[in-house]
């Protein structure tokens, strides 16, 4: 948006012109972009071009206006209005189709060179005209600035008492949206020579062509006394766009109504006035769009990240001189993303709408609802708004998107979702520590496990700022050689042989020490980075298994899967890669892949699942219990192992309903033809309650904890009959 204000300080079109073609092509994204202009009788071409040479954009103005075409590689929009058609406007392509956003942009800047040219065309046609028209040159010399519709308005009605003999001057808009719709309601936008009492009472109404008595001569409107406070005539001529009307410009006396008598000279004038006036309105009615564009969200029409910043700068100055309380409230939609993969991005962004509109709906109308991009939102809230204060308002938030959608599209047109929010209170030095701050609470609030808020404390930066450094030290961990994979063995419980092993990331950090997977495992999710290790974990396992097997161990090999690896096909490439350059029998191979992420988007993880299974390895569900599967879903998954998670066996002991619940997965299993899989066995009572349930194996520290590769070695050389387990 820079280079659109920048034009607004310069008084010659072929400048505004040039600027127009810059903007374009950073708008759009192009290399380059051209203006081929026809010309008038008698005349020659006119080029305007960026990013191209002169030779070169002759040369492809000379294809455009010949009627040769730009070729594949260029992207061309007609340059024309009501009054004329001008030319052609193109950006450089690189033979690929342009965006459907960018598209838009280009036809909004080819509306807005016609427009320029509309005001250069009038501006022209005025100078041939004798010295009765030399105010309306002025006047369109000065609506040659690119100027928002009140700047225009004003400058409009300013100019009329130098044009016609009249006491004031108005200029009434349409009141419609901002994409240039009409509604036939008028509001004053311009005015001049009005006393403050008048100024009340239009600025306190609107007008429609039926609220007042207009009558209508040659197309001049006359009101004598109707309208105005303290007016005795009233002259108006309508101000119209693409044949719409728009708006009117009045002319009004206080004294001698025959001064606006509607002869030819008026008539002339007043018409000259609404004509001028149009050019410049419809001009600045692109201004307008192209700021609305630049500083609000296209799907939502919410403020954007630009805006938003820019509010909550003016937040904080408020806050400062008055004293006054302050908070940001940042939500993010939890599992949005689930939303998209699985009913597509329609669904999607209509259900970004309808969530719009329920925040927009639930905030008071002083309060700044914007978008900072995909599911997150955030809401500015100071003085009087913060009453309830900022806790009790986002609770009244996570109720409110807590009530079922309809979104069409959607299954049975009903969505549900939940939200979490983050808060920061109190004045910061700047918009974007505040915001900072707030995005740390959300992260904590996510962490916690959504659907909640979470207010910043200071301490939580430090803790960010260790995670950041953490992250940074990760993105060189595989490079350096630091991590490593530790094996923890698994039992077949009526044997207590073992049968396999389980390997397990570490992380041996130069500085820190060995650090734990749950400090580092969600960052590698976080940041894409697992996809990179689960690569490196499946060839180095299934290479230690291979050794094994060569030695005589015949072990099952269990490596865990993220859901973000399973995302994607490259899971597939990844495994036979791992197997054929390791001479693994993928037989013994296992892939845990946890019920949380299978559940998330089944529809997309069953065919890949069923994918896998083609490469020969097994698959476990990973956590089973956890993530709310129905029987139905089970059924159709193409597993072979159901691991029961480490909560239910570690409350058996004090608790009938786990050991019942725990009979029920294992017979739920059996009845499937899945093998059961028991983890976190750490009490010999377990171990004694889960063989009597029949479950086929398990692991946990009662039986062994996890060991380097070769202490696996030594371990099955010392342990090479059946595990000693007593009550």
């Amino acid at each position: 948006m820079t280079a659109d204000t920048d034009l607004a300080s310069t008084e010659r079109y072929e400048d505004v012109l040039q600027g127009i073609v810059a903007s374009t092509m950073r708008a759009v994204g192009s290399r380059d972009a051209l203006l081929a202009l026809r010309p008038r009788t008698g005349g020659t071409r006119t080029i305007f071009s960026a990013g191209l040479t002169e030779s070169e954009a002759a040369a492809i103005a000379g294809r455009l206006l010949d009627g040769d075409g730009g070729g594949d590689d260029h992207v061309v929009v007609e340059v024309t209005s009501a009054r004329r058609h001008y030319g052609l406007l193109c950006v450089g392509g690189d033979g690929r189709a342009l965006p459907a956003q960018s598209h838009g942009a280009l036809e909004t800047y080819s509306q807005l060179a016609a427009a320029t040219l509309d005001a250069a065309d009038a501006l022209e046609d005025a100078r041939h005209e004798a010295a009765t028209a030399r105010a309306l040159l002025e006047l369109s010399t000065s609506l040659a600035d690119l100027e928002g519709a009140e700047e225009m308005a004003s400058k409009v009605a300013r100019a009329v008492p130098d044009i016609i003999d009249c006491d004031r001057a108005a200029v009434f808009l349409d009141s419609g949206d901002r994409h240039g719709a009409v509604d036939g309601v008028y509001r004053v936008a311009g005015w001049v020579g009005y006393h403050e009492e008048a100024l009340r009472y239009l600025h306190a109404r609107t007008f429609t062509e039926s609220s007042v008595e207009w009558a209508t001569d040659n197309g001049i409107k006359q009101v004598f006394g109707t309208t105005d406070l303290g007016a005795v005539a009233t002259v108006a001529a309508a101000i119209t766009v693409n044949g719409g009307t728009i708006g009117h410009v009045t002319a009004s006396v206080t004294t001698g109504p025959e001064r606006l008598a509607v002869t030819p000279h008026l008539t002339d004038r007043l018409k000259g006035l609404a004509a001028q006036a149009s050019i410049a309105l419809s001009n600045a009615r692109l201004v307008d769009q192209i700021r609305f564009q630049a500083l609000h969200d296209p799907l939502t029409g919410l403020p954007n990240r630009t805006l938003i910043l820019d509010r909550a700068g003016q937040m904080l100055a408020r806050a400062r001189r008055g004293d006054l309380p302050v908070a940001v409230l940042l939500i993010d939609l939890d599992g949005f993303k689930d939303v998209n993969d699985t009913l597509g991005h329609d669904v999607g962004d209509r259900l970004l709408g309808a969530v719009t509109a329920r925040l927009t709906a639930t905030m008071r109308a002083g309060d700044s609802v914007g978008r900072l991009g995909g599911d997150e939102f955030v809401v500015l809230f100071d003085g009087t708004s913060m009453e309830d204060g900022p806790d009790i308002v986002s609770r009244r938030l996570l109720a409110v998107l807590r009530e079922p959608f309809v979104v069409e599209g959607a299954t049975r047109n009903v969505l549900t979702l939940t939200a979490s929010i983050g808060i920061a209170a109190g004045v910061r030095p700047s918009a974007t520590e505040l915001l900072r701050d707030a995005d740390i609470a959300l992260y904590e609030a996510k962490a916690a496990g959504k659907d909640c808020v979470v207010a910043f404390r200071p301490e939580m930066r430090a803790a960010v700022q260790d995670r950041h450094l953490l992250e940074s030290d990760l993105r060189d961990a595989l490079r350096l050689g630091q991590f490593f994979l530790v094996y923890q063995p698994i039992f077949n419980l009526a044997s207590g042989q073992t049968v396999g092993v389980e390997a397990l990331l570490r992380w041996r950090h130069p500085e820190r020490g060995i650090v734990q997977p749950n400090a580092f495992i969600p960052i590698l999710e976080d940041s894409g980075m697992i996809s990179d290790v689960g690569r490196w974990v499946l060839e180095e396992a299934t290479r230690q298994g291979t050794r094994w097997h060569i030695l005589g161990h015949e072990l099952d090999v269990s490596v865990n899967v993220s859901a973000r690896q399973l995302e994607t096909d490259r899971l597939i490439e990844d495994v036979r890669r791992a197997v054929t350059r390791s001479g693994f029998d993928p037989r013994s191979l296992i892939l845990e892949i946890t019920e949380t992420a299978i559940m998330g988007n089944v529809n997309a993880v069953v065919p890949r699942l069923a994918e896998l299974k083609t490469t020969g390895v097994r698959v476990a569900i990973d956590d089973f219990g956890t993530g709310y599967s129905s029987l139905a879903y089970l059924q159709q998954l193409p597993v072979d192992t159901l691991k029961i998670d480490r909560t239910f066996i570690s409350a058996m002991s004090g608790s009938p309903e786990s050991r019942a619940l725990i009979r029920t997965m294992v017979q739920l299993g059996k009845s499937l033809g899945l093998e059961t899989l028991a983890e976190g066995i750490e009490e010999s009572g377990q171990y004694l309650q889960l063989e009597r349930e029949q479950c086929d194996s398990g692991q946990g520290y009662l039986l062994a904890r996890p060991l380097e590769w070769d202490a696996v070695e030594a371990f099955l050389a010392e342990h090479s009959g059946p595990a000693p387990v007593t009550p």
